[in-house]
């Protein structure tokens, strides 16, 4: 969850390794490979994200921190970055593509190695690398991810081929503080979709929640990973 998988970094262990890695997608992949001459922002941005993963974040907003000129051009790095295979984008769910486009999107990062080695974040936020893993297998599952929200928040919808694949809340761990949250989130996007079964990803816990007739199963991440 933390190391990731590039090879020479588990081989050998050291940051830099990875941060090396990161930089050369951003110099190679990205500013020569389009011919950019804000190189120092691009690095800047890449970072930023990194540090910002599983978060919602807007072109609009991006622009004014980074004090790039037009909207469209803060969108058109943040397109390098999907055809790097570097950053994704998760719209928020609408039957409407244009209500898609313009709600915020929350962005992911290829390897949980670039984001704990390369985040500038000084609280270690396993939450957050879970997630990223959870969006990276479903990733290799389907292109039609999203996140719902209305009054509570969902984090992962899923289709294949147009039709809903699953519901998926992500949780390192549930306790009375967060248990109300969690559970409300999901059950809110379960009867939005008029779903019965949904399923929150933990760390290591594994319990059954029936509320309304609806089933939330509760699975630690690497059994739900092996399907």
């Amino acid at each position: 969850m933390k190391t990731g998988g590039f090879p020479e970094y588990l081989k050998t262990g050291l940051p830099e390794v990875l941060m090396q890695a990161f930089n050369d997608i951003v110099i190679r992949d990205i500013v020569i490979r389009y011919n950019l001459k804000n190189n120092h922002v691009l690095q800047q941005l890449a970072v930023w994200l990194v540090s910002n993963t599983g978060k919602p974040i807007t072109g609009n907003s991006l622009r004014k921190i980074f004090q790039i000129g037009s909207s469209s051009c803060m969108m058109d790095y943040l397109s390098y970055f999907v055809d790097a295979c570097f950053f994704f984008f998760v719209p928020k769910f609408s039957y409407s593509h244009k209500i898609q486009v313009v709600n915020a999107k929350k962005v992911y990062c290829i390897d949980n190695g670039f984001i704990d080695v390369n985040s500038v974040s000084f609280s270690e936020d396993k939450g957050r690398l879970l997630e990223n893993m959870v969006y990276l297998n479903l990733r290799r599952q389907t292109p039609e991810i999203f996140y719902f929200s209305d009054k509570k928040e969902c984090d992962f919808v899923a289709f294949q081929n147009g039709k809903l694949k699953g519901l998926y809340q992500v949780c390192w761990q549930l306790d009375q503080n967060n248990m109300d949250r969690e559970i409300d989130g999901i059950l809110e996007a379960m009867n939005y979709f008029g779903v019965q079964n949904a399923c929150l990803i933990t760390h290591d816990q594994s319990d059954t929640f029936t509320i309304d007739h609806k089933t939330i199963t509760a699975q630690p991440f690497h059994q739900w990973e092996k399907g």
